[in-house]
């Protein structure tokens, strides 16, 4: 913000004190920028920062139109958006954090909030503009002995791409009494742009809830399994070669750590194109409706979900996602041999699945067929050599073999991949432990 009295100088005069002062502005700016930046360092998003100062062509005339509009007895005009920071988001939610991060940080003097005052038959953008003080010490840095006042506008990308186009279509444009059907076409377009950003919003709320029970899920998967090695010791049917008192059942079951495990980008893309292909909100409620089952524990009623999922034929890739989900449905209400019937047909869809050789694995082995999972983690790992999943539990059966050696080595190579996880660290040492007793 920058106040000029009145009457203004002349505009000779006015150029050459812009100009003079335009870098001093644009190196406070800068570091404003920077300072802003770091603030939502920790957010969950990451928005884009631009900032400009506004050019003395478009400050003139803002300075000679408001003066025309002002009483005889005005004294100065204030220009309150001379510098500008735009803070860009992805989503409507996004907005709503970066207003509270922005006042915790810095002093507010003002709010507006364009946009609100349209109708449904009127056009226009939304933002939210704020009138925030630079802080002292930036402003000094930059040769300014005063406060400086700078707008900052948050918007989403879509408001700020209408906002955009608004601005050299209307804004430098005056409309007259004709432009009745453009105006119709800028209301539908923006209406659209709205409308995008709410069902975007929509998507990424889907998302959430999609992924929270996704980690739900693979949680009581894991649980499961260290219920089971509890209660048998380490796994059920002790094969040749097994240890019993181990200790494993105490340890949170591979990939108990790694949230990203099943829940991650492609997995998302995958449940997307699903409900693409096969029609829709149905496929969306079904699929949301069968993690709830599938997490509260009405496994029966999770598997007649999932396979009515696959009724509809979906794309191999999704099938594959969806029979993985049923075999872990499979596996924690104790029918394991349709558990590895899922897993099994997810393989005959994609032999590079790690996610099904991982889970098939883990199976094999609460089922004491120790050599056919032994197969499954190692065939996981060749594909991945950085899976921490498969390596955590082939570390576990070369333990529980009495491969303590080959056990030690796939412990190491998974604390590469997570050194600051506890329980790892405290399998290691009894894995050390066996070792140092057999030398």
């Amino acid at each position: 913000m920058i106040s000029v009295p009145l009457p203004p100088p002349d505009k000779r005069t006015l150029e050459r004190e812009y100009r003079a002062a335009r870098v001093k502005y644009e190196s406070m700016l800068e570091e404003f920028k920077r300072d802003m930046s770091a603030r939502f360092r920790d957010l969950e998003i990451d928005p884009t920062l631009k900032i400009r100062v506004k050019s003395f062509k478009s400050y003139y005339k803002k300075l000679m139109s408001r003066a025309r509009t002002l009483g005889p007895d005005a004294e100065s005009v204030e220009i309150s958006d001379f510098l500008g920071v735009r803070v860009v988001c992805p989503f409507l939610e996004d907005l709503g954090v970066i207003e509270q991060q922005l006042r915790t940080a810095y002093r507010v003097v003002e709010v507006e909030r364009k946009g609100a005052e349209y109708s449904v038959r009127e056009f226009g953008y939304s933002s939210i503009h704020y009138l925030i003080q630079v802080p002292m010490d930036m402003s000094q840095r930059a040769g300014f002995d005063t406060v400086q006042i700078c707008e900052v506008q948050v918007r989403t990308i879509l408001q700020d791409a209408w906002a955009e186009v608004e601005h050299e279509l209307i804004y430098k444009n005056e409309f007259s009494p004709f432009d009745e059907p453009l105006r119709r076409k800028l209301a539908a377009l923006n209406a659209n742009l709205s409308l995008s950003d709410i069902i975007f919003q929509e998507i990424r709320e889907y998302q959430r809830q999609l992924q929270s029970e996704l980690r739900k899920r693979r949680r009581g998967f894991h649980s499961k399994v260290a219920e089971l090695s509890t209660a048998d010791g380490n796994g059920r049917g002790h094969g040749s070669g097994s240890r019993a008192g181990t200790g494993l059942g105490d340890l949170p079951g591979p990939g108990n750590s790694m949230d990203g495990f099943l829940g991650d980008e492609n997995t998302l893309e995958m449940y997307q194109s699903a409900i693409v292909a096969s029609g829709g909100d149905s496929v969306d409620n079904l699929l949301l409706q069968a993690l709830l089952a599938h997490n509260s524990g009405d496994l029966e009623r999770a598997v007649e979900l999932y396979g009515r999922i696959l009724k509809h034929d979906p794309k191999p890739d999704t099938q594959a996602v969806i029979l993985v989900h049923r075999g872990m449905a499979e596996f924690s209400r104790a029918k394991y041999n349709e558990a590895i019937r899922d897993f099994t047909k997810t393989l005959e869809l994609d032999d590079t699945n790690v996610k099904a050789l991982y889970y098939r694995g883990t199976v094999f082995r609460m089922m004491g067929r120790h050599g056919e999972s032994l197969a499954d983690l190692d065939r996981c790992i060749d594909i991945d050599p950085y899976q921490f999943d498969g390596l955590y539990a082939r570390a576990q059966l070369r333990f529980q073999l009495g491969d303590y050696a080959l056990a030690m080595s796939d412990c190491d190579r998974a604390i590469a991949l997570e050194p600051d996880l506890p329980e790892l660290a405290r399998f290691r040492a009894l894995v050390a432990e066996a070792v140092g007793k057999t030398l």
